[in-house]
């Protein structure tokens, strides 16, 4: 395993935990999950997005970046839904028309986010990343 790159979900509440968690909260579970079970001689932890909006996701991704320490691995993104999902609500009611110019803005704004996050530089909004309680 030695060198190997894992792909995982992030450690999340679920939809109707009642309990409230921060950002940091929620990030600090991912990385005391890792420190527990993940063998350092894996290079890097790829998380998907597992369903989750991109602000919530890179807010998430950027915390556990800057709570990781001196921590073995490479952790950065393996998203495909949070990238594509909102490309596709621009081709909605265009009655089949894809605005490729727009979309493309939109796309490499969302790579730029999906960067910074995996750098520990994503600034996200108060409330983002954040679990509200059920």
């Amino acid at each position: 395993m030695e060198g190997s790159i894992l792909k995982t979900n992030m450690v999340n509440p679920g939809l109707s935990c009642p309990q409230s968690y921060t950002v940091e909260q929620i990030a600090e579970a991912n990385i005391r999950t890792l420190k527990r079970v993940m063998p350092v001689a894996i290079r890097g932890v790829n998380f998907l997005s597992g369903g989750q909006r991109l602000e919530d996701a890179a807010a998430r991704l950027s915390a556990m970046n800057k709570q990781k320490g001196n921590s073995p691995w490479n952790i950065s993104f393996s998203w495909s839904a949070a990238l594509q999902f909102p490309l596709f609500d621009l081709c909605k009611g265009k009655g089949g028309a894809m605005p490729l110019k727009e979309m493309s803005e939109l796309y490499l704004k969302e790579l730029g986010i999906a960067s910074a996050a995996a750098k520990g530089q994503h600034s996200f909004q108060a409330g983002e990343g954040a679990h509200r309680g059920a």
